[in-house]
């Protein structure tokens, strides 16, 4: 959660818009209540600077299907007005992004990019918890 806010500190003063992905890895569960509070926070911290939010969500259609209820009641609830793309596929939501992105902001940034920003991003955090235990 402070990882989260510290990013979003960095972001807002900066003149430039921004897109966002969260990454749902398999096992997670649902959101604590410190996740559902973090998740809000970005998102209105984030209002009038954030252009898109991009979630990738696990294959497992359980919790997958869990946790794009919660997003869906949130961000309705939030009235945030930036779009929403949510997939179990990280192609998808890379082409998804990066078109909504562009047509947003005026600047491309490849499928090819995101996608292996989020690969880059999912080991990092697979080498963090390696650390943990």
């Amino acid at each position: 959660v402070r990882a989260m806010r510290d990013f979003v500190d960095q972001c807002i003063p900066e003149p430039q818009r921004f897109s966002i992905v969260h990454i749902v890895e398999e096992g997670v569960g649902l959101p604590t209540s410190d996740g559902r509070e973090a998740f809000v926070s970005l998102g209105r911290l984030g209002k009038g600077r954030m252009v898109c939010v991009g979630i990738l969500l696990p294959a497992s259609s359980i919790v997958a299907s869990a946790v794009r209820a919660f997003v869906r009641a949130t961000v309705t609830v939030m009235r945030t007005g930036h779009p929403l793309i949510i997939e179990q596929d990280v192609r998808e939501l890379a082409r998804s992004l990066s078109e909504t992105h562009a047509t947003c902001t005026g600047v491309r940034v490849s499928s090819r990019d995101i996608v292996q920003a989020i690969e880059s991003t999912r080991r990092l955090g697979l080498e963090r918890l390696g650390e943990q235990k």
